[in-house]
């Protein structure tokens, strides 16, 4: 008994001057506490998240040091070994890290909004969102978002000091996560997913049913009666293609329909073959027909965000159905690459402006395509 007790101290005592125990100890703790906090919609401010994964990487690299030291020379080729092989793909995988860790990161900012005292996070890298919390202390802070505000294009931080940009638009939460105020037109007069509305907020009726071939018809035929020029594209005196709204509906999108003359504008058709005849779109989309089949649709994807959705769409049957254009990276250039405005033709090749984001720096590049649009090329 006696010995067993001994050999107990024996290994209390080594695991006391073990780095790597404290370490594993003080991970724990804070998750448990994360949790717990959690419970009561509170959560540490990003600064202390920050802060305790520093100190347990620098823990773990100390402590499998430490344990390295004192070990026999099996041990020791094992844990250089691993220690070897992952400062290897550290260096090979440097830049990916250092984007994971630039996209993660956001600026804080105490602010006093409304009388009130908030957190505020600062996400810039497309778009400029801020998303304000219930400030606590400064360790804590509530974990529900209280309000969210859009500026626009990305690339500053609009509290900083030194801007005065306003936002585009604004939503207030409550505890629930239901939107209590906003200045957003579409959210205030009620829009849904399955009603569609006019520039007036008016409602016209709602999305075709494509299991009721009925329903299908009427709503077609109450939809077609709102009707608001986006493009057109004169081909000849004859023959005018155009890109119509027809209504808005949720999340700031509307349906649009492609129609075309062959008779100078007497008489208009249909080009879109869906069963519903129209497409669902994000509000800003740009449009351009190359000429009577070849078109493009650069949808900027929901503001507010970083972008759900966007990209840039492809017909080449004059509107009778599109898909998605894509980017052929041949030279396997580091970086995300995305379209920007419509393509255009230049001296017969046809070319769009589209940039490269590569450690957070956002340069201009020209995309050009050889199959009507159907794939780009740097």
């Amino acid at each position: 008994m006696k010995e067993e007790i001994k050999n107990m101290k024996n290994i209390w005592n080594k695991i006391k001057k073990s780095i790597l125990f404290y370490t594993i100890v003080v991970a724990v703790v804070f998750v448990i506490t994360h949790f717990l906090l959690k419970i009561f919609n509170v959560q540490f401010r990003q600064w202390v998240y920050y802060s305790i994964l520093v100190l347990v990487l620098i823990g773990i690299i100390t402590g499998i040091i430490q344990i390295v030291r004192k070990k026999n020379k099996k041990i020791k080729i094992i844990f250089l070994t691993i220690g070897l092989i992952t400062s290897i793909l550290i260096i090979i995988f440097w830049k990916v890290i250092l984007l994971i860790i630039v996209f993660s990161y956001s600026p804080e900012h105490v602010v006093i909004k409304d009388d009130k005292k908030y957190l505020a996070y600062v996400n810039s890298f497309l778009k400029v969102d801020v998303y304000y919390y219930d400030y606590i202390n400064f360790f804590l802070i509530g974990n529900k978002l209280r309000l969210h505000e859009y500026y626009g294009s990305g690339g500053y931080d609009p509290l900083d000091g030194t801007h005065n940009n306003k936002p585009l638009q604004y939503y207030y939460y409550d505890e629930q996560g239901n939107i209590t105020d906003t200045n957003d037109e579409y959210y205030n007069k009620g829009y849904s997913n399955s009603k569609v509305y006019d520039k007036e907020g008016n409602e016209i009726a709602n999305l075709p049913d494509t299991n009721n071939p009925i329903s299908t018809n009427n709503n077609l035929e109450e939809i077609s009666k709102y009707e608001e020029v986006l493009y057109e594209k004169k081909i000849n005196d004859k023959t005018i293609i155009r890109v119509v709204n027809n209504g808005y509906i949720l999340a700031q999108r509307l349906i649009v329909s492609v129609q075309k003359t062959i008779d100078g504008g007497n008489t208009w058709t249909e080009q879109i073959e869906d069963s519903d005849g129209f497409i669902q779109i994000h509000n800003n989309s740009q449009f351009v027909f190359i000429d009577e089949n070849i078109g493009f649709i650069n949808d900027p994807g929901l503001a507010g965000t970083s972008g759900e959705n966007r990209g840039l769409l492809v017909t080449t049957n004059g509107g009778k159905t599109f898909i998605d254009s894509n980017i052929v990276n041949e030279n396997n250039i580091d970086g995300d690459i995305f379209f920007e405005g419509v393509p255009y033709l230049d001296n017969k090749t046809l070319k769009v402006k589209g940039y490269l984001i590569k450690n957070s720096q956002k340069t201009e590049i020209i995309l050009y395509s050889t199959d009507n649009g159907l794939t780009w090329k740097l």
